[in-house]
């Protein structure tokens, strides 16, 4: 490509370039925080970080920095020889086609199980609810809880919280009898209904073996609208 194609290249990519880029981190620190915009929650932004715009921000990238790259070459008579273009264009298409196939990889392994850890067995296998198992399970993308000696899957349920996620994750892998038993120190038991809404993302009670069958079971239960009982304004 001569120099006006490349200057073209460069300016037609810039903008969008840009975008993408902010984008993309904009995406990626809503997967930790996206309890502060309700609207989105882990699964989604994972999808959109992941998956999304990396289909956008690494082809924008790839021609930007190409470009950029020729052209600076171009600049200099001392490299400015056909075998050193071939060569950055070779690295750089080498360089594309390895994240192509990492990326490729992660869709393949690990977008199917975003917010299972993967040290679960499959479905035939078995899982101890001890204190160190428990634990690892500490992000709002895998988060398991404690409350009065029962192990629950809280990850899917976040954002169904009356009172905002993040009134749940700083005890992500902990024990949360406390925090249960008083609303978070406000002193007033959640009442019987909100029991009932745990029930079907109930995992065992610590110290018990069970299947990865049962883990995903739960995982994938649908709770009640938790967002309209009489909890919503003081959860």
């Amino acid at each position: 490509m001569d120099a006006r194609t490349l200057y073209k290249v460069l300016r037609i990519t810039a903008i969008p370039l840009v975008i993408a880029g902010f984008l993309t981190l904009l995406s990626g620190f809503t997967t930790t925080k996206y309890f502060l915009m309700p609207g989105i929650g882990y699964s989604l932004s994972y999808f959109i970080h992941a998956i999304i715009f990396p289909l956008v921000f690494l082809p924008l990238f790839f021609l930007h920095s190409l470009a950029g790259t020729l052209i600076m070459v171009g600049r200099r008579p001392r490299i400015n020889k056909r075998p050193v273009k071939i060569f950055i264009v070779v690295l750089w298409f080498a360089i594309l086609g390895l994240f192509v196939f990492f990326y490729a990889a992660q869709n393949t392994t690990a977008s199917g199980n975003i917010g299972i850890n993967s040290s679960l067995p499959g479905t035939g296998g078995t899982v101890t609810l001890s204190a160190a198992e428990i634990s690892r399970h500490n992000t709002p993308g895998d988060c398991w809880i404690i409350i009065n000696n029962k192990v629950y899957d809280v990850t899917a349920h976040l954002t169904d919280h009356p009172g905002g996620a993040g009134l749940i994750t700083p005890y992500c892998g902990q024990n949360a009898t406390a925090a249960y038993d008083t609303k978070g120190g406000k002193g007033n038991p959640h009442s019987a209904n909100a029991d009932s809404t745990l029930n079907p993302i109930y995992l065992g009670n610590v110290g018990d073996n069970v299947s990865g069958q049962s883990i995903q079971q739960a995982k994938n239960q649908t709770l009640p609208n938790i967002g309209n009982n009489h909890e919503q304004e003081d959860d």
